[in-house]
């Protein structure tokens, strides 16, 4: 009865059930001897004993759906960015401030306070940051203290940051263009144990 029932919602009559088996999905209480009950059976269909769901044995790469829900999120549009990472780029010679990494694709201008219109992009309220660094920066996870040096949390130790903790991050070599002291101290300092 559902296989007929999914057979005459075939829209290509060269399908073998294609979306529409796969849209469909039964659950019953007890055992896989209902299901053989259930379902017409034939070699096509497995019965799988560990979680009591039905599967097609065979892969059809044309019968396959997008699967991603599409979500609709709101981008603010940062004024003057490109222009900021291009100054900071050139003030921290290419290079990540922490890491010392020179692969420009992954280096990204941090604010030290958050972007608050186009007045934030100034130089010295940003650092340049490999991509991961600057996720842990704004986490609070890495910090840089009032002499410059770097505070990372004791949740990340022994992991491939904590080799970073009491370095001496890169400074630009004008000192007119490095961090900020006020809004570096403006942020929370994590402590280690």
């Amino acid at each position: 009865m559902i296989g007929s029932a999914l057979s005459n919602k075939k829209v290509n009559s060269e399908s073998k059930g294609g979306n529409y088996t796969k849209k469909f999905f039964l659950t019953s209480p007890g055992s896989n001897v209902n299901w053989e009950k259930i379902v017409r059976p034939n070699k096509e269909i497995l019965i799988d004993d560990t979680v009591d769901t039905i599967e097609s044995v065979t892969f059809n790469p044309k019968n396959i759906q997008e699967a991603n829900e599409k979500t609709l999120v709101s981008i603010i549009k940062r004024r003057g960015q490109k222009k900021f990472r291009n100054k900071l780029l050139k003030a921290y010679d290419n290079k990540c401030a922490i890491t010392q990494s020179n692969v420009i694709q992954i280096l990204q201008a941090a604010h030290i306070l958050p972007y608050k219109g186009e007045d934030t992009n100034h130089i010295t309220n940003g650092i340049i940051l490999r991509s991961d660094i600057h996720d842990l920066f704004d986490l609070n996870l890495i910090c840089i203290d009032d002499t410059y040096r770097i505070n990372v949390s004791p949740l990340l130790k022994k992991t491939e940051y904590e080799r970073y903790h009491n370095q001496q991050i890169n400074l630009p070599k004008k000192e007119e263009e490095y961090p900020n002291l006020e809004a570096i101290m403006s942020r929370p300092i994590v402590y280690r144990e």
